[in-house]
């Protein structure tokens, strides 16, 4: 071969090498670039994922939308978390209503307030709960486009029967100058009774409180009110034992405008549960089912409740419509729910 024939060669041999380097970098730089895209997706999957807004994402979420405002913190008593109401910032037309609380046609349906112990009848979309001790938040649902109708804390109470005033009399004469006092000490009645005219103070019954023995010593001190002028009784409940959860019946479709105008489906409602600090929510029953009724057992540590489904496909749910019967057994480390039928 000649000299000038090899020359030649030899440079595009040389540059068909460079070219395959350039070519082998700039695959393995852009197979590089696709496996951090892949990863960023993964990781904004899982965060997407999570049950509850983080922190960071909470005052945003309510500020960047216009139809709900954060509304004054609710305390809830041996509840260390203040629970901050999500709500609507519009009023709702009603030129029906006569409630006290309508302005103009227009009635203001934010509301939170306690019905029974621990039980609340509430309009709102949603919650932030504070851990008091931390200061981290979480938000219940990660939108706020449910309203949430009334929230129960279960818990097993115990009962107080006191006598609070300084001095009883009867006749018109002070015995010992002291009040009578009917308490609990360990799960035991400590009770004040009136025998012939006389006051035994601090004796201890050798039975557990129940219903029973409260509405009996009531009775008896009703009864020798009337005849010795003895006055100031009153039964004071108090939490026994905190069961550290939440349970919410929610409307999942408040807005909606159904074609057929016969249907009530949007008007029914779904149950829910959390932890006490807003974290771990579930729904307790299938879609396409609707709360019909609840019942709380404090005695058995259960909650039951019972549901519907439109099983005539209507679009009404009557009576005419299947019943889901279901417990939550609160005696278990986590209570899970359970359906039942005989």
């Amino acid at each position: 071969m000649k000299k000038s024939t090899v020359l030649p060669l030899l440079s595009v041999s040389l540059l068909l090498s460079l070219t395959a380097c350039q070519n082998a970098e700039k695959s393995l730089e852009k197979s590089s670039k696709t496996q951090s895209s892949t990863s960023n997706s993964n990781n904004q999957q899982t965060t997407n994922t999570e049950d509850h807004t983080s922190d960071s994402s909470i005052n945003s979420n309510i500020d960047s939308d216009p139809m709900v405002k954060l509304d004054f913190p609710q305390l809830i008593d041996d509840i260390p978390y203040l629970l901050h109401p999500i709500v609507p910032t519009t009023a709702v037309e009603n030129k029906m209503s006569k409630s006290f609380i309508s302005k103009g046609g227009y009635e203001e349906i934010n509301f939170f307030y306690e019905s029974s112990p621990y039980h609340y009848q509430t309009h709102i979309n949603n919650l932030i709960f504070e851990n008091l001790k931390t200061d981290t938040t979480t938000q219940l649902f990660k939108h706020n486009n449910f309203v949430i109708k009334s929230i129960f804390y279960p818990y097993i109470p115990k009962k107080q029967l006191i006598i609070n005033k300084k001095i009883v009399k009867i006749d018109g004469q002070a015995i010992n100058g002291q009040a009578v006092e009917v308490q609990t000490v360990n799960g035991q009645v400590v009770d004040g009774k009136i025998i012939e005219g006389q006051i035994t103070e601090g004796e201890t019954l050798n039975t557990q409180l129940t219903d029973e023995n409260i509405e009996k010593t009531l009775q008896e001190l009703t009864t020798n009110t009337a005849k010795h002028k003895l006055t100031d009784f009153e039964i004071k409940i108090t939490p026994k034992q905190m069961l550290k959860h939440f349970i919410y019946q929610v409307n999942e479709q408040a807005d909606a405008k159904p074609e057929n105008k016969k249907s009530n489906l949007h008007k029914q409602l779904a149950l829910y549960m959390s932890d006490e600090n807003g974290e771990n929510l579930n729904k307790l029953h299938p879609d396409g089912q609707y709360l019909s009724d609840t019942k709380w057992m404090p005695t058995l540590k259960r909650f039951y409740f019972i549901t519907q489904s439109d099983s005539d496909g209507n679009g009404i749910i009557d009576n005419k419509d299947k019943y889901h019967n279901y417990l939550i057994d609160f005696n278990a480390e986590k209570p899970i729910v359970k359906s039942y039928s005989f």
